[in-house]
């Protein structure tokens, strides 16, 4: 231990102590410390004995202290005040940092939502639609599989004309209206588009026995790079 840290007396010393300065009596502060008066009496003999001072004048009738005393207990009064609050301070601290924690979950879990929310905000209803699977389900999809499969379907032609555009512009968040305009098309015919392509890749996706789960096309096309990949397919 460093030297700075090592004390001729222990903590128990300046605790006995600071009874008796309160009280002035070695008999009562003895009691209120549950423990007996010799016992105590030894202590702050051990107290001054360690300090080199004498803290209390006592007779048969009283108890005082002395200047070195009055000075020592206006010096502990603080620290022991600090000690005695520790335990309480740690408990408040600890369930401080659950607070904390706690509302780090929530707030992940609400951000979480709100990203899931805006991936598949507009989504037509019919790509969460059960799959109809023909064949036994196989390898579980990840969404780079899937993302595989919808450029196979890019590549063989299978998707409508301006596939990759439509889907571009759903990934961004474009509305159809938008989409339909950059293409010179109706609204309709963009979002009939968006449904054939669905139908298409939801068809392959049984054919092939692959579980896609709940990623409809917005969230596959989302998936970083996904884009290059499909107008490259296309």
């Amino acid at each position: 231990m460093p030297r700075e840290y090592q004390f001729p007396f222990e903590l128990r010393h300046l605790a006995y102590f600071r009874e008796v300065a309160h009280r002035l009596h070695f008999r009562k502060a003895a009691e209120a410390l549950a423990i007996a008066q010799p016992s105590l009496s030894r202590q702050i003999a051990q107290l001054e004995a360690a300090l080199g001072v004498r803290l209390l004048n006592r007779s048969s009738r009283r108890v005082e202290l002395t200047p070195a005393g009055a000075a020592l207990v206006e010096r502990i009064e603080p620290v022991l005040a600090a000690l005695m609050r520790v335990p309480a301070d740690l408990r408040a601290m600890k369930a401080y940092c659950a607070t904390i924690a706690k509302n780090h979950a929530i707030d992940g879990r609400r951000k979480a939502d709100k990203r899931k929310q805006d991936l598949l905000a507009a989504v037509d209803p019919e790509e969460y639609a059960p799959l109809e699977y023909g064949a036994e389900r196989r390898d579980p999809a990840d969404a780079r599989r899937q993302l595989q499969v919808l450029a196979d379907l890019f590549r063989e032609g299978r998707m409508p004309q301006d596939g990759a555009t439509i889907l571009e512009g759903v990934a961004t968040r474009a509305t159809y209206k938008e989409i339909a305009e950059g293409l010179d098309i109706t609204e309709e015919l963009a979002r009939w588009r968006m449904r054939e392509m669905t139908r298409i890749y939801r068809h392959r996706m049984a054919k092939l026995g692959i579980v896609p789960g709940t990623s409809p096309l917005r969230a596959v096309v989302n998936l970083p790079s996904a884009l290059s990949v499909l107008r490259a397919a296309a």
